[in-house]
């Protein structure tokens, strides 16, 4: 004998609300790699300076998507991503204003922006993220970075490249604290390299 609407209601009634404590969604957290500017002053004596255009990166796989990449491990072949933390923006827009304004008093660069549509510039720097990623290991969890900046003219004649690789270990496990060492690891690398572009720059014609 089929049973009655009313008699199925409380059934019904007590599967929606199981299944409606199950559907709670975590709450997504986004980040963004920003510089914290330091005032400084430009060289006295260097030369007129160039206008310098900051391509968007080229971001290699598997760091080329929103979410934040980690590994078990520093020799693991295997990889995992953060579901609910995720890069605000991607990183092949993102880094290319973290480097400019990391070279903006560079000496021997009037300026250098982001990639602006119709624009002229007399030089271009190219950069390539080969990782950016939290490695988990007994002693704690670390962040890693690697990527290669190159800087030519117009004509394609390289003026300056380097590689830049960085390795350092956060205080605590939590991903807002992985992201804020990527971070300061990415502003020591550049202000390394400031140092040699600014070198580079002052042999130029």
């Amino acid at each position: 004998m089929k049973q009655s609407l009313s008699q199925l209601f409380p059934f019904i009634l007590l599967l929606f609300s199981v299944g409606s404590g199950c559907t709670t969604i975590p709450k997504t957290h986004y980040y963004l790699l920003e510089l914290v500017k330091e005032t400084t002053l430009h060289a006295e004596g260097s030369n007129p300076g160039i206008e310098v255009e900051v391509k968007n990166f080229l971001v290699d796989p598997p760091y080329d998507q929103d979410r934040i990449v980690y590994r078990m491990g520093s020799g693991s072949a295997e990889v995992g991503f953060y579901a609910y933390h995720r890069w605000a923006v991607p990183l092949s827009h993102m880094l290319p204003k973290l480097v400019a304004d990391s070279f903006s008093e560079t000496p021997g660069i009037t300026s250098i922006v982001p990639s602006i549509p119709g624009r002229p510039y007399s030089a271009i720097l190219d950069g390539r993220l080969l990782s950016l990623e939290e490695i988990d290991t007994p002693e704690g969890h670390q962040v890693r970075v690697q990527m290669i900046l190159t800087l030519r003219l117009r004509d394609e004649s390289v003026i300056w490249s380097e590689a830049l690789n960085g390795e350092a270990m956060t205080e605590t496990s939590t991903v807002g604290a992985v992201v804020e060492k990527m971070r300061e690891a990415l502003a020591v690398l550049l202000a390394k390299s400031r140092e040699s572009l600014a070198s580079a720059l002052l042999k130029m014609p």
